[in-house]
C-alpha cells in the first residue's frame, strides 16, 4: 500500500481541517497565566500534558485553579500549535500544585518556620546572592548596588532557580554562605516565571535550610505578586531582585556614612589634643632653660603650676571625648529602624520599595507597611 506524500505545509492543512472549530470540554489546572487588554491567556495542564488557552474576555481566574473550559480548537498552521479559545469557563476546585504547597505551608507553619524572624545586621558590607550566574537577575542586581553607591563586596553561588535539582542546588547556597563568617545577608533570587517554574522555591529544602541560617536572609524571587513559601521563612521578601539591591544599598550607605562621620569627629578632637600637649611641652622646655636665669624654687613652682594645668586639660579631654562618644552610640541607636519599630513606629513604603512620609487625609494605593509585627502589602491605604 503507497503511503500518502505531504508537505509539512499541506500536513498543517489537513490536520486543522480536522480539528479546527471542534467545541470540547477540558478539564484540567491553570498556569502561567497572563493578562494584556481584555485577553487572558494562559496553559492548561495534567501530570502528562499542556496546552495554551486563550479567552478573548477577562475571566475569574488565577494560578493553581482547577477549571473545565468549554471553547473551540484552533490549529496555528505557522507554527504548528493548538490553542483552545475559550467560550466558557467553570473553576471547580484547586489543582494538585496548590494543594502541595498548601499541604507543605500548613505543616512548617505549625513547626513555627514563619515566626523564626531576626533582626537586621546594623552594618551590611558582604553580601551573598543565591541565584544563577545566567541571565538578567544577577546584573540586575550588580546594576542596583552601583547606582544606589553600595560600598562592600557581593559573592555569587551560582544554582539551578527552576527544575528538579532546584531546591538541593538552592539549599547547598544558602549552606554555603551561612559557614562563612564574613558574610553579613544572604540574597536568594530569581527572576518571573510560572508557578510551576517558581515552586521549587516553596519545597521543603529551600524552607529548612532558610530556618537553619545564622545570617539574615532575604528572598526576591518572582515579581510583585508572586509569593512562595520561602518568602514566608526568610526574614524579609522584597518585590524584585532589583528592589533588593536597592535595600541593601541603602542600609549599606546609611551605616557607612554614620560611622565615617563619627571618625572624622574622633580625628579632629584627638588633634586638638595634641595641638595643646604640643604647647605645653614647648612651654614646659622653655621654663627649663631658664633655668640658670631665674631662682630654681620659683621655676619649680612654675613648672608644677603648668604641668597640673596641662593634666587637667588632658583629662576634661578625655572626658568629653568618652562622653562624645557616648552621645554618639545613643544617636546611632535611635537611628535604628529596627528599635523605631519595636517602639511602634510604622514604616512606609511605596511599590519600588522608597520610603514616603504619610499625611493625613490623603489615599495612598499599593503600599507596604513594615512594624515590628512584619510587613503587609495594602492595596489602598487612607490615614
Amino acid at each position: 500500500m503507497n503511503e500518502e506524500e505531504y508537505s509539512v505545509s499541506s500536513l498543517g492543512i489537513e490536520i486543522n481541517k480536522i480539528l479546527k472549530n471542534r467545541t470540547v470540554d477540558v478539564i484540567g489546572e491553570v498556569t502561567d497565566m497572563k493578562r494584556f487588554n481584555t485577553a487572558t491567556y494562559f496553559k492548561l495542564k495534567d501530570d502528562e500534558a499542556i496546552i495554551n488557552s486563550t479567552f478573548f474576555k477577562q475571566i475569574d481566574i488565577k494560578n493553581g485553579d482547577k477549571v473545565k473550559i468549554n471553547g473551540k480548537l484552533n490549529y496555528y498552521l505557522k507554527y504548528g500549535t493548538l490553542q483552545i479559545n475559550g467560550n466558557n469557563i467553570t473553576n471547580i476546585g484547586v489543582g494538585l500544585g496548590i494543594q502541595e504547597q498548601e499541604k507543605i505551608k500548613k505543616k512548617y507553619e505549625k513547626m513555627g518556620y514563619f515566626n523564626n524572624k531576626k533582626k537586621l545586621p546594623s552594618s551590611v558590607r558582604n553580601i551573598g546572592v543565591v541565584t544563577s550566574r545566567e541571565g538578567a537577575v544577577i546584573k540586575d542586581i550588580i546594576y542596583a548596588l552601583r547606582e544606589n553607591n553600595f560600598n562592600g563586596n557581593l559573592y555569587l553561588y551560582s544554582c539551578n532557580v527552576q527544575g528538579v535539582n532546584c531546591p538541593s542546588s538552592v539549599s547547598n547556597g544558602i549552606k554555603y554562605f551561612d559557614d562563612l563568617p564574613e558574610i553579613d545577608v544572604i540574597l536568594i533570587a530569581r527572576g518571573g516565571g510560572s508557578f510551576d517554574e517558581l515552586s521549587g522555591f516553596s519545597h521543603p529544602k529551600i524552607l529548612e535550610a532558610l530556618y537553619k541560617s545564622s545570617k539574615y536572609t532575604i528572598t526576591a524571587v518572582g515579581h510583585e505578586t508572586d509569593t512562595m513559601l520561602c518568602d514566608e521563612v526568610s526574614n524579609y521578601r522584597c518585590p524584585t531582585p532589583s528592589i533588593a539591591g536597592t535595600t541593601l544599598a541603602d542600609i549599606n550607605n546609611s551605616g557607612f556614612k554614620k560611622i565615617q562621620a563619627i571618625e572624622n569627629q574622633l580625628k579632629d578632637i584627638k588633634n586638638e589634643i595634641s595641638q595643646k600637649l604640643y604647647k605645653y611641652k614647648k612651654m614646659v622646655w622653655q621654663y627649663k632653660s631658664k633655668l640658670h636665669e631665674n631662682p630654681v624654687k620659683e621655676i619649680l613652682q612654675k613648672l608644677d603650676t603648668y604641668l597640673s594645668k596641662s593634666k587637667k586639660l588632658i583629662i576634661d579631654k578625655i572626658t568629653k571625648l568618652q562622653n562624645y562618644k557616648r552621645n554618639i552610640s545613643t544617636q546611632l541607636e535611635l537611628c535604628d529602624i529596627n528599635i523605631q519599630l519595636e517602639k511602634g513606629f510604622v514604616l512606609y513604603l511605596d511599590e519600588n520599595g522608597n520610603i514616603i512620609k504619610i499625611k493625613n487625609g490623603v489615599t495612598y494605593n499599593n503600599i507596604y507597611m513594615i512594624s515590628a509585627e512584619g510587613k503587609f502589602f495594602k492595596k489602598k491605604l487612607k490615614i
